[in-house]
Formats: structure tokens, sequence, C-alpha cells
């Protein structure tokens, strides 16, 4: 995450999902960089609320 601005990468993500039309989207990234703060954020954001049955979380090891 941004230590600038760090809601940047939701905001991100949420134009990919609801403006763009993409169908799938993939977030990866090193250990500790937030992945799983960010796909918390989006579960719990009031503009995704209905989209909940599209959203899968996997953790790969």
């Amino acid at each position: 995450m941004s230590p600038h601005n760090p809601s940047l990468p939701l905001t991100k993500v949420k134009t990919k999902l609801l403006n763009d039309g993409d169908d799938d989207l993939v977030v990866s990234a090193p250990l500790g960089c937030g992945k799983t703060t960010l796909a918390t954020q989006l579960c719990h954001d009031e503009e995704i609320k209905g989209f909940e049955s599209l959203l899968f979380f996997h953790y790969f090891s």
C-alpha cells in the first residue's frame, strides 16, 4: 500500500471492477504487501456490496 495515499490501491481495484468491466482481476504481490488487507477492504466497501458472490480470495503458498 502506498504510504502517501493508503486508499489508492483500493480505488484502482474498484475502478477496474466497476468501471472497466473486467471479468477477472488478480492481485499478486510479495508477502506483507497488503493483499489480504486490500481484499478485506474491498469486501466491506459499500460500492462493492451486492457483488460479494463474485469475489474469490485464495491463498497460494
